[in-house]
């Protein structure tokens, strides 16, 4: 089991672009991932609301996007080796926190299929006394 692969289908199932968007959902999400300008909030929230964004918008950011990953491609500064290290790491909480709400998600339907099970059997039980 891979967590990078199984986290990213996560992500891009979960958050993608209205269908009349013309953009790659996949290449945004990694522009995205890889911005080291926004804080892992802004990050999120941006995931959060993209379903909403015009054609525009998603065309500016990705604009955004690119520049700032070719200003910061050139050359070595221990500043920029900072911000993409902590750009790796909010990533990472982006994606824990998927994984921690899928799962919750998920426990608390099999939670309520056990007790929907428990019922029936009560139910069952009661009705042929």
């Amino acid at each position: 089991m891979d967590f990078n692969i199984e986290t990213n289908d996560l992500l891009e199932k979960k958050y993608r672009f209205d269908k009349n968007i013309l953009s790659n959902n996949k290449y945004f999400i990694r522009l995205l991932e890889k911005s080291i300008s926004l804080t892992v909030v802004e990050k999120k929230k941006i995931l959060e609301t993209m379903h909403n964004l015009s054609q525009k918008q998603i065309d500016e950011l990705i604009l955004i996007f690119r520049d700032e990953k070719e200003k910061y491609s050139t050359g070595y500064h221990e500043k920029v080796e900072d911000l993409k290290y902590r750009t790796s790491r909010d990533w990472m909480e982006i994606k824990y926190l998927l994984v921690i709400d899928s799962l919750s998600k998920k426990a608390i339907k099999d939670h309520l299929e056990k007790l929907k099970e428990i019922e029936n059997k009560l139910l069952d039980g009661k009705d042929s006394t």
